[in-house]
């Protein structure tokens, strides 16, 4: 269960990180303000998770628990919660991830009112981050799409426009996508730490003086 205790660790300190903010941008804009929602709609996700992980201690990773259910076979646990883990963090990306990205197409028709916010996402976070002197962050947005693009695989890396492999570098770490194959290195924790860094980066977008100053 340490790696559980682990997922929580991150979960509460993603938190702390969040709601000082959350509640500075609130005193000053108000929560129906797009700068509040930039922060605050991924946030609720995380919360949810929070509240998963949490659950999870207490239900998938208890004999008691499965006891209960008529449950007493370790191999039928195991297969439970090991289907429990990947449903857990195949959701739990792609509903942050799109809250995401829901944010950032708002965020553009703000900075650029010849912009309708449609189309892929590559160029609008593209387009965003240069803006705002923020391109550090575009080798985790890329690697974020290629990660997307497995789970929308089960799994599988298929990119749309050719079939290589993709290596992508993140905190410091090689992580490589084989065309047609299963990836093999998304845990949950992995998650939590692209979460914790896309925060990291909207925090500093809500805080850059041109998005302070729109109206």
């Amino acid at each position: 269960m340490n790696h559980l205790q682990n997922q929580l660790d991150i979960c509460v300190k993603i938190e702390g990180m969040v709601k000082p903010e959350l509640e500075k941008l609130s005193e000053k804009y108000g929560e129906e303000d797009f700068r509040y929602q930039i922060i605050g709609r991924p946030f609720g996700f995380i919360m949810l998770q929070k509240l998963m992980v949490s659950a999870n201690l207490h239900t998938f990773q208890s004999r008691e628990w499965y006891g209960k259910l008529g449950i007493t076979d370790e191999q039928v646990m195991k297969q439970f919660t090991d289907r429990f883990e990947i449903f857990f963090k195949y959701m739990g990306f792609f509903s942050f991830y799109s809250s995401v990205e829901s944010v950032f197409r708002n965020l553009i028709r703000a900075l650029d009112s010849t912009n309708d916010g449609k189309g892929d996402f590559q160029p609008i976070f593209t387009y965003i981050l240069k803006q705002l002197d923020l391109r550090t962050y575009e080798e985790l947005f890329h690697f974020c799409s290629c990660l997307r693009n497995a789970v929308h695989n089960n799994g599988k890396f298929l990119p749309r426009r050719n079939n290589n492999n993709r290596k992508m570098m993140f905190n410091g770490v090689e992580y490589e996508f084989k065309y047609d194959k299963e990836i093999d290195f998304f845990y949950p924790e992995l998650l939590f730490e692209i979460e914790e860094e896309i925060f990291a980066c909207l925090i500093a977008i809500v805080n850059h003086d041109d998005v302070k100053s729109l109206t």
